[in-house]
C-alpha cells in the first residue's frame, strides 16, 4: 500500500524535489532523535 502511494508521487515530482524532501525528513528525524537523547539524559 505504501509502495503504491510512493509510486504515484514518484511520477509527479522530479528527482531534485524528492532528494530535498528526503533531506528535510532526515533532518527532522535526526532532530527528534537528538531531543530524545537530551531529554533522556536529563532525567
Amino acid at each position: 500500500m505504501l509502495a503504491n502511494g510512493v509510486s504515484l508521487f514518484r511520477e509527479k515530482f522530479s528527482d531534485r524535489i524528492l532528494k530535498a524532501i528526503n533531506r528535510i525528513s532526515g533532518i527532522i528525524i535526526l532532530a527528534f532523535g537528538i531531543i530524545a537523547l537530551i531529554t533522556g539524559f536529563k532525567n
